[in-house]
């Protein structure tokens, strides 16, 4: 982009220029500001200060209003005398129309078509503005006399389309911000701290508030704050039916956080910004990361139920399982690799996704052939200490016939 900059001269009467930066993947525009205001002018102006500031910050580039510039407007006001004469400003108003719209007097029909008929002054007096000084005005009392008599006429640049939200009037800001010299959110941060709180301070300016990534990030990082206790629980829920124990499901659901911190690593080597691609990478993770130490888990409580001492069926479970464990990790990742290093830039949203997996993966399976085995022997060890607690506080004292059944959760 800065290249093509370079390489193309400034073409005169041209107002701006942009070239773009290609984006892909389901967020808006990395920069997406919305004022709105009841005043043209003021949100203009606020526009302009907040693209200036935004130019300066390295890596953003492609700043552009939808508030464009229209063509020059002629303007008029009514001048004491035509107050004084009893014109109004819409009597004013529907002279002008009619005289350079037309008054429609009559239609008809004519061979099938609808013709319309309407008056209105010759294209010589339309396109001449002394005549339009001259033009006759009817004023109440019947009487003529010219527009310049009874108005005051002055030029004002308009704009080319005005936008409503929420029944004010609004301006949208936007821009690409290059990754590898910034990141969307601190661009943000630093609208937030140094410009907006100015900017919103001026009359004619109610609001302003971000869209496009940042409305995106916000929606998506609300719905995951409630779906990962959800899916945790469910997995939990899950292991728990199968290996019909509270206890062992927490030893698998216990090499999820060393996941992320892999994922997160990943991120930070390979200079990936976190985005919502990564977010759902480490759902992903998630489940690779406990079909692994599901095996673990299963092949240690068989060796131990065959009399084999904790320690000792730990390190075994380690030992036999690291193979499908090792085979596991290894196809994931090199399936991912071509995605990874894939320079395309259709191809760049999914990059943090498989960041997240790939590496979040190849560091939790080091985590399960060596962390995991010796969660799984500290927690047998200690499953005598849980199993008094849930004699006490859980199970029902049985009756003297025996009648109430006890429920071993560990």
């Amino acid at each position: 982009i800065r290249q093509w900059r370079r390489l193309v001269p400034p073409a005169p009467g041209l107002e701006s220029f942009f070239i773009l930066n290609t984006s892909g993947g389901p967020h808006g525009n990395d920069i997406e500001l919305d004022l709105a205001g009841s005043d043209p002018i003021a949100l203009k102006a606020a526009a302009t200060d907040i693209i200036q500031a935004l130019n300066g910050i390295p890596g953003v580039s492609g700043v552009r209003d939808d508030m464009a510039w229209g063509k020059e407007q002629l303007i008029f006001e009514l001048s004491p005398t035509g107050e004084a004469v009893g014109l109004t400003g819409e009597s004013l108003g529907g002279q002008l129309r009619a005289a350079f719209a037309g008054d429609l007097v009559q239609i008809f029909q004519s061979e099938g078509e609808e013709i319309e008929v309407r008056v209105l002054v010759s294209d010589a007096e339309r396109d001449s503005i002394s005549a339009l000084e001259t033009l006759p005005i009817v004023l109440p009392s019947g009487e003529t006399a010219s527009l310049s008599d009874v108005a005051t006429l002055s030029y004002q640049r308009g704009f080319e389309s005005l936008k409503r939200a929420g029944g004010d009037l609004a301006v949208q800001i936007t821009g690409d911000v290059d990754e590898k010299l910034n990141n969307n959110n601190t661009v943000r941060a630093i609208l937030n701290a140094e410009v907006l709180p100015e900017v919103t301070r001026r009359p004619g300016v109610s609001y302003a508030r971000f869209g496009g990534d940042a409305e995106s990030q916000g929606e998506t990082l609300g719905d995951v704050g409630t779906a990962l206790p959800l899916a945790l629980l469910m997995i939990y829920i899950i292991l728990g039916w199968v290996f019909e124990s509270c206890l062992w499901p927490l030893a698998g659901l216990s090499v999820i956080p060393f996941g992320l911190v892999g994922a997160m690593f990943g991120h930070w080597m390979l200079s990936v910004d976190v985005t919502l691609m990564s977010i759902f990478g480490l759902f992903g993770l998630i489940g690779i990361v406990i079909n692994d130490s599901i095996i673990l888990v299963s092949v240690f409580r068989e060796l131990v139920a065959q009399g084999m001492d904790e320690k000792d069926a730990a390190s075994e479970a380690a030992v036999k399982r690291m193979r499908a464990v090792m085979l596991t990790t290894i196809t994931t990742v090199f399936g991912l690799l071509p995605v990874l290093f894939e320079s395309d830039l259709q191809a760049q949203f999914l990059r943090p996704l498989v960041v997240s997996l790939a590496f979040g993966l190849m560091f939790s399976t080091f985590i399960v052939l060596f962390l995991l085995p010796a969660i799984l022997a500290s927690l047998h060890a200690q499953r005598g200490r849980l199993r008094g607690l849930q004699r006490i506080f859980i199970n029902p004292p049985v009756s003297a016939d025996g009648g109430v059944a006890r429920w071993d959760m560990l």
